[in-house]
């Protein structure tokens, strides 16, 4: 087993956050980018 200091560990944690925020962002953006696209096919749909 490696030796992790306190450093280490905090500087992993970072790291995992940072990933997590990454992840939460890009899946806010496509969700978003979905109900534009869906929204927009609504209203083609409704406006024929």
């Amino acid at each position: 087993m490696p030796v992790v200091t306190p450093n280490i560990a905090r500087g992993r944690r970072l790291l995992l956050t940072l990933f997590v925020l990454a992840c939460l962002a890009v899946l806010v953006g496509l969700l978003a980018w979905g109900w534009v696209l869906l929204d927009d096919q609504v209203t083609e749909a409704l406006g024929e």
